[in-house]
């Protein structure tokens, strides 16, 4: 009886030999050759740029008013420190931490013929009464998430560290440039200074006549760090 062929697909046969004249059939030989998979290749991702604020480049501006917004004053403080986070393949901000040098403080809406006022005003924002930055010299908002509301508008949620308390802080921010080298943004913001604790300590008649909300205005410049990663 001749023994059954086997059959084997082209893809492991190496060999098909057929059986001699009068003789019994041979049986192909399979391949002994092991097909493999084509290796994985690993798919990097971009690491986050970082962007490191310019502080000579970079103010916060300030504006509080009294008597229910019928007087006002306004003045700068500076930018001690910060960093943004970005990927710069999306144009896209993605994080970052800012820090205000509070003994910075300046009046900047009174004339110079009013010195004494002026260094009046002055010596009280930096009392114990107010901000007391010999107590708290530096206030930080570190940025927690970011949220595009269209164009180059996005919304900033973090945490603002003021005068020794820390609170949800948010606002939105308008991203002007993304420049290989640089990255500018501006953003509006008010904030509530009681729920800061920033408040005339015994003296509620005078809190009632200063009013609770003050407006910020920041512009922030940052330069691209070559070569560094997430912080």
């Amino acid at each position: 009886m001749v023994a059954p062929l086997v059959l084997v697909w082209s893809c492991l046969v190496t060999s098909a030999v057929d059986a001699p004249t009068g003789g019994a059939a041979v049986t192909p030989r399979a391949s002994t050759a092991v097909r493999r998979s084509p290796p994985l290749v690993a798919v990097r991702r971009a690491k986050p740029g970082i962007a490191t604020v310019d502080t000579s480049r970079s103010v916060v501006r300030w504006r509080g008013t009294k008597f229910g917004g019928r007087s006002a004053h306004a003045g700068i403080v500076r930018v001690r420190h910060g960093w943004l986070q970005y990927d710069a393949s999306r144009a896209q901000l993605l994080g970052g931490a800012i820090e205000l040098d509070m003994r910075t403080i300046a009046v900047t809406d009174m004339p110079v013929a009013e010195a004494d006022a002026r260094q009046k005003l002055t010596r009280h924002l930096l009392a114990a009464e107010f901000f007391d930055v010999t107590r708290f010299p530096v206030a930080r908002f570190d940025i927690d998430r970011v949220r595009a509301h269209g164009g180059n508008l996005v919304r900033l949620d973090g945490r603002l560290t003021l005068r020794g308390v820390t609170r949800p802080f948010a606002f939105e921010a308008t991203v002007w440039s993304f420049e290989p080298t640089l990255l500018r943004a501006t953003a509006r913001a008010t904030l509530d200074r009681m729920h800061w604790g920033v408040a005339f300590r015994g003296s509620r008649i005078t809190n009632d006549l200063v009013d609770d909300e003050i407006s910020l205005e920041f512009d922030v410049t940052a330069r691209v760090d070559q070569g560094r990663g997430d912080r």
